[in-house]
């Protein structure tokens, strides 16, 4: 391990996949210290893009999906931007690749981040073998969600004193007050379960509508669930009775379903992590999630705040979304959720970033 200088950090790199609403989130809570200058990258465009990236002075962003002639000067514009730390997701894109070696031979932290988790026991083999024989050499830290993601980036090299969680937060300043005026209000417990999320088959649609169809069946008086998102699966839940599809919504009309649900499903085959989990949290609602959502590991408590279950079992889903429904449970369990929210926060992301991992990596045994 190189030694680094002491010196604050100044000057922050964050090469990205996409730049969400919640990744942009982060950004600004890191240029709220006045001291930071920083260059954000993404390479992808998509549904879930902010399109209207942010106008701020100490923000330069590169769109490598609008502007293809901005890759090939990446690297010059990388190392002349001379940053302390760099934040880069997408191993597998060899540009971000050829940017962690350039800035690890300039000095800079480089700083993994992912969200993956152990689920495929070849492919993770594999890496593993990767990162022992040097794979992550121009690295120096892993930045991750949550405690499934640490455990995958120490299973494939890095040391566990220098794997560190808070990758992912969701807008806190936009569902938190939706949560803490619900729970202090004590008004009338919204009738309805939510899914927001790709309509899609990894999402669990299958489950999720055979699950609802079989929940009202055995209910006399069952909740709607609204559902948000747009895919391919969309036409097997359009006009079944209950349901109401909402298609994409922008967060804040997210935020604004979300005062009017009272339970939060996800029902993945699998999530690396799941942001959506945390900003219903943060909402105060119930979760019920699948065992293979990256997020579940710390946003739900057992029969305290929600309930996990494993993929693919409507009949189980059937039976928890009437537990969730019986007994003002909702509110109990939503009151839990609120709780368990608060440890991610944009603040935590920023802190972690300018000051956790590089005091770490200044301290840490040369």
């Amino acid at each position: 391990m190189k030694a680094f200088s002491a010196s604050p950090i100044k000057r922050v790199v964050i090469l990205w996949e996409h730049l969400t609403d919640y990744m942009l989130t982060s950004i600004t809570a890191v240029l709220a210290n006045p001291a930071i200058e920083l260059l954000a990258v993404q390479r992808i465009g998509g549904e879930n893009v902010q399109t209207a990236l942010p106008d701020h002075p100490r923000l330069q962003v590169i769109d490598l999906a609008a502007d293809e002639a901005a890759a090939a000067g990446l690297l010059a514009h990388l190392t002349a931007f001379r940053p302390d730390i760099a934040l880069i997701t997408g191993t597998s894109f060899s540009l971000y690749r050829q940017a962690a070696h350039k800035l690890d031979q300039q000095g800079c932290m480089v700083v993994w981040a992912s969200d993956r988790i152990r689920r495929k026991r070849l492919n993770d083999g594999f890496q593993a073998v990767l990162g022992h024989n040097g794979r992550w050499s121009h690295y120096h830290a892993a930045f991750v969600p949550g405690q499934a993601g640490a455990a995958y980036a120490h299973f494939i090299g890095f040391p566990e004193n220098l794997v560190f969680t808070g990758l992912y937060s969701g807008n806190t300043a936009l569902f938190h007050p939706i949560g803490e005026e619900r729970h202090q209000q004590q008004t009338a417990w919204p009738r309805a379960f939510l899914f927001v999320g790709q309509l899609i088959p990894r999402k669990g649609i299958d489950t999720l509508r055979q699950a609802y169809n079989q929940y009202r069946q055995q209910n006399a008086d069952p909740w709607e669930l609204f559902v948000v998102g747009t895919g391919p699966l969309q036409s097997s839940l359009d006009g079944l009775p209950g349901v109401r599809c909402f298609g994409y919504l922008p967060p804040p009309e997210t935020a604004v379903l979300m005062s009017k649900s009272g339970c939060f499903i996800l029902p993945s085959r699998w999530d690396h992590w799941g942001v959506v989990i945390h900003e219903a949290a943060c909402a105060g609602l119930p979760i019920l999630a699948t065992t293979a959502c990256g997020a579940a590991a710390d946003l739900v408590e057992e029969g305290k705040n929600g309930f996990l279950l494993p993929p693919e079992q409507p009949a189980l889903l059937a039976d928890l979304m009437q537990r969730v429904t019986e007994n003002d449970n909702g509110r109990s369990l939503g009151q839990h959720s609120l709780q368990l929210s608060y440890q991610f926060t944009p603040a935590l992301f920023a802190r972690t970033l300018l000051e956790t991992i590089p005091t770490a990596l200044q301290t840490v045994p040369q």
